[in-house]
């Protein structure tokens, strides 16, 4: 590796990119509410609220993961229906 692939590695680690993320206003409160508690920004909330919540969410299943295995299992394709259907997409968010 040379020093330019050393500075482009290093400057990926401390890489901040802007992005917009919306939530609901709700939860928008309780996130600026716990960053006044903390005394911190909502970027780092938010960034430790990942953190500790990455594997959880890493164990659910995906729309692709459902219809592979409906392929095999034909009673999991009418679930995988209803799943990825708007009303029960509407209805799993509530």
């Amino acid at each position: 590796m040379n020093d330019k692939d050393a500075l482009k590695n290093e400057a990926s680690k401390t890489d901040k990119r802007k992005q917009s993320l919306y939530f609901p206003e709700s939860m928008l409160q309780e996130i600026k509410d716990e960053a006044a508690r903390l005394d911190r920004s909502l970027s780092w909330v938010v960034q430790q609220a990942w953190k500790i919540a990455r594997e959880r969410i890493k164990a659910f299943f995906g729309s692709l993961h459902l219809m592979r295995g409906a392929q095999r299992n034909p009673r999991l394709c009418i679930m995988s229906r209803r799943i990825l259907s708007p009303r029960f997409r509407k209805l799993a968010t509530d």
